[in-house]
C-alpha cells in the first residue's frame, strides 16, 4: 500500500510544497520534540494509560511521522479496537486558509480512490481549529525504513512491490488523481 499525499485532482495546478507521508520517520530530534509539543498540548487527559493523551476520544499513543505539513499519530480506535493514524495539520499552516483548502482537497482526492494499494482515508475532521484525517495504521512501517534496514531487496520482492505500487497509482490515475510524491518513505508496507 502506499500513501495518499500529496495528490491533486488533474485539473488542479501542480502542488509546489510536499505532504506529509504518515509513517515518515521522524529523525531530526529538535524538530521531532518541537512537533511533538503541540501536538501534546492539543491533547486531552486520558485515563489510557500507555496513552500520551485523547483526540477525540481517540487515545493517541506516539507521533510517528512528520513533515512540512503537519505530524502524524499512532492512535487507537475504541469503539472497533483497531489502531489509527491520525494526520495532523501543522497550527502555523492551519490558520491560511489556501493551506487548509489544499488539506481538505487531497483529503476528498485520496478518499476517491479505492484500491487495496492505497491506503484509505476513514474520516476528516475540519471542525476543530487543527484539522486531521484518519487512515489505518499500517504496521509494517515503510519501503525507505525497509531498504535502510536490509539494503538492497531481492529482484522478486523489488518487481512485487513496483507491481503493486503501479498497481495502486493506475486506479488513482482512473479517477483523475496524480501523486506528486512517490518515493520509498511514503510507500507503506503492510
Amino acid at each position: 500500500e502506499f500513501d495518499a499525499g500529496p495528490i491533486e485532482p488533474l485539473e488542479q495546478p501542480a502542488a509546489t510544497s510536499g505532504s506529509l507521508p504518515h509513517t515518515h520517520p521522524a529523525t531530526d530530534t529538535d524538530s521531532a520534540d518541537s512537533q511533538a509539543h503541540w501536538v501534546m498540548q492539543l491533547l486531552q487527559a486520558t485515563s489510557d494509560k500507555d496513552a500520551l493523551g485523547e483526540l477525540d476520544g481517540m487515545p493517541v499513543f506516539s507521533v510517528i511521522g512528520q513533515g512540512g505539513m503537519g505530524v502524524v499519530v499512532k492512535a487507537r480506535d475504541r469503539h472497533l479496537h483497531r489502531f489509527l493514524a491520525i494526520k495532523l495539520l501543522s497550527p502555523m499552516l492551519a490558520s491560511s486558509g489556501a493551506s487548509r483548502e489544499r488539506f481538505f482537497r487531497e483529503a476528498r482526492a485520496a478518499a476517491a480512490v479505492v484500491h487495496p494499494n492505497i491506503v484509505p482515508i476513514y474520516a476528516v475532521s475540519s471542525d476543530r481549529q487543527l484539522p486531521y484525517l484518519v487512515m489505518p495504521y499500517v504496521a509494517g512501517g515503510n519501503l525507505q525504513q525497509m531498504i535502510d534496514r536490509e539494503g538492497p531487496l531481492p529482484l522478486e520482492r523489488a518487481l512485487s512491490i513496483g507491481l503493486q505500487v503501479a498497481e495502486g497509482l493506475s486506479a488513482a490515475h482512473r479517477q483523475g488523481i496524480i501523486h506528486r510524491d512517490i518515493k520509498p518513505a511514503n510507500l507503506m508496507l503492510d
